[in-house]
């Protein structure tokens, strides 16, 4: 590596004549200017790459990752820094640069540093990470009207996360109950839970999915009803029930023909 310094010389003459004695003084200054060639054989400093963000697990992180590439030197910073994400190369000029990845996947940066008058570049260094999201909401069906309590009904759910399985499964009966975690299961392959209700009403159904990073998905939910058992609807049952007195009167009459017997 070749650097070019500029070096300022300046020289003071003085010029005496006899032995001892001062015959003239004269101040000569001159300025040279000269072009010193220094020969160097090092290469730039390797750059230094830093991730942060929600780390799961060694090179596994959620939703985000900020990514700094810093080229570490005593000297003023006439570095550049360059740089291969995902297969597309950059350069920036600087000993720091600081950017972020948010999509889902894996991926590679391979970086160098350089003379930013050019010549010689470092030696290449790289690290690989993949980013992951929480699983999309899964798919829940099953009977929802029409049931009876006491009877046992089946739901089922899958789910289209298919990078991070295997895949575990949660249901909320919404009666206070749940199924607790179900799996491993394999991705589009379905989840199957059963429950009986005990009360009537209506029941909101809620399952979730988790992926092997423990990342959870949000509810998907559907509503189920256990209806009251089927009214008889005749004129003499809505007399009766609009007639609050007459059962005491019944009731009189039936005891009195059982104690005339």
């Amino acid at each position: 590596m070749k650097l070019f310094r500029k070096i300022m010389v300046f020289s003071i003459i003085g010029l005496f004549i006899g032995a001892g004695v001062v015959q003239g003084n004269y101040n000569i200054y001159s300025q040279i200017e000269l072009d010193v060639t220094f020969n160097s054989n090092y290469s730039p400093p390797i750059p230094e790459i830093t991730l942060d963000g929600d780390e799961l697990e060694p090179g596994v992180y959620k939703g985000r990752v900020t990514v700094r590439i810093q080229v570490s030197s005593g000297f003023p910073c006439d570095y550049d820094i360059y740089y291969i994400l995902d297969g597309v190369q950059s350069a920036v000029s600087g000993c720091t640069f600081i950017f972020s990845v948010s999509e889902e996947g894996t991926h590679s940066i391979i970086c160098w540093s350089k003379y930013s008058n050019g010549g010689m570049e470092s030696d290449h260094t790289g690290i690989q990470f993949t980013i992951v999201n929480e699983p999309e909401r899964p798919s829940i069906y099953g009977p929802t009207s029409g049931l009876k309590i006491g009877k046992e009904y089946e739901y089922g759910s899958w789910s289209r996360n298919t990078d991070t399985a295997p895949n575990y499964f949660i249901f909320d009966w919404g009666d206070g109950t749940d199924s607790g975690w179900l799996g491993p299961f394999n991705p589009g392959q379905q989840a199957k839970a059963f429950h009986i209700w005990n009360e009537i009403g209506e029941y909101t159904i809620c399952v979730k999915v988790k992926d092997s990073y423990n990342l959870e998905s949000k509810w998907e939910c559907l509503s189920v009803f256990m209806p009251k058992n089927k009214a008889i609807n005749t004129p003499f049952l809505y007399f009766l029930e609009n007639q609050p007195y007459i059962f005491p009167i019944l009731k009189q009459l039936m005891q009195h023909n059982n104690f005339a017997k």
